[in-house]
């Protein structure tokens, strides 16, 4: 078959997902296509679904968006007015892929260990639940993977620096774990925003 006549899963974002396989994560079942790339904010990554969708025949079964890293450290007071953009991402993608499970990872813990920060993070992803509930698409819970037995971001899971927030080769495996399994063994959903990962 043509790739664009095999089912078709899309994982889009920051870089939290470039590293991530297709070709494993598809498993040879599904198409698996990855468009994000390192520095993303959210209102880019919304023209990358739409230039995919001008450039692609293909019907999506599953988007992946993994959003709000790059868009946060920007933020000095609220993390409110990132509403606006989530909500127009979210639409969006629902209009080019009407027939797609769309699913939205929360925030992974950032590399500083700073309360604000930690609270910009809590915020963010309360937020995003709350908007991903309104448009009717998948909160993927994924923090407490990647946090330690304290609570806090896990080290060994993260490339080693103060400032660097990328996942190291054993945090890469522990995501594709996640998304391995979201391909693949959920089929068919009752509608359910939170989908948290244990």
């Amino acid at each position: 078959k043509q790739w664009y006549q095999r089912r078709v899963a899309i994982t889009a974002g920051d870089s939290h997902f470039t590293k991530l396989k297709p070709e494993l994560l598809g498993k040879n079942k599904f198409k698996v296509l990855n468009i994000a790339a390192g520095g993303k904010k959210i209102s880019e990554t919304e023209k990358d679904l739409v230039n995919f969708h001008e450039n692609n025949p293909a019907r999506v079964d599953k988007l992946f968006l993994s959003i709000g890293t790059n868009d946060i450290r920007y933020c000095r007071n609220s993390v409110t007015h990132l509403s606006k953009y989530i909500k127009s991402l979210l639409s969006k993608a629902r209009s080019l892929f009407p027939h797609a499970c769309i699913f939205v990872q929360n925030l992974l813990p950032l590399p500083v260990n700073d309360q604000y920060v930690i609270n910009n993070v809590n915020r963010f992803n309360r937020l995003l639940m709350k908007i991903c509930e309104m448009h009717k698409v998948f909160f993927v819970d994924v923090l407490s993977k990647f946090l330690n037995a304290e609570g806090v971001r896990n080290p060994n899971l993260f490339n080693p620096s103060r400032y660097n927030c990328h996942l190291n080769r054993r945090g890469t495996g522990q995501l594709a774990r996640i998304y391995i399994a979201l391909i693949h063994r959920f089929k068919r959903f009752s509608f359910n925003p939170l989908l948290r990962v244990t």
